[in-house]
């Protein structure tokens, strides 16, 4: 369980990543006369949450090991 909790917090970090480069590319690239969306800003966001959420239960569920194996 340790490894698969491992990959997801790396996997929200990749999103939160792509994520970004695609909505600064996509930004980058409308023209002039057009109204830019906005919400395509909130993948990332919400992916950056997401991979601190998963990183602060990895550190809880690696201190909480720690604790109940003293002689590891």
């Amino acid at each position: 369980m340790e490894r698969y909790n491992k990959i997801m917090q790396y996997v929200w970090l990749t999103v939160a990543v792509l994520g970004g480069a695609f909505a600064f590319y996509s930004f980058s690239i409308l023209p002039e006369d057009q109204e830019p969306e906005y919400m395509v800003f909130m993948l990332p966001v919400v992916a950056l949450i997401l991979f601190y959420l998963r990183r602060r239960h990895n550190a809880a569920l690696y201190k909480n090991n720690q604790n109940s194996n003293p002689e590891n």
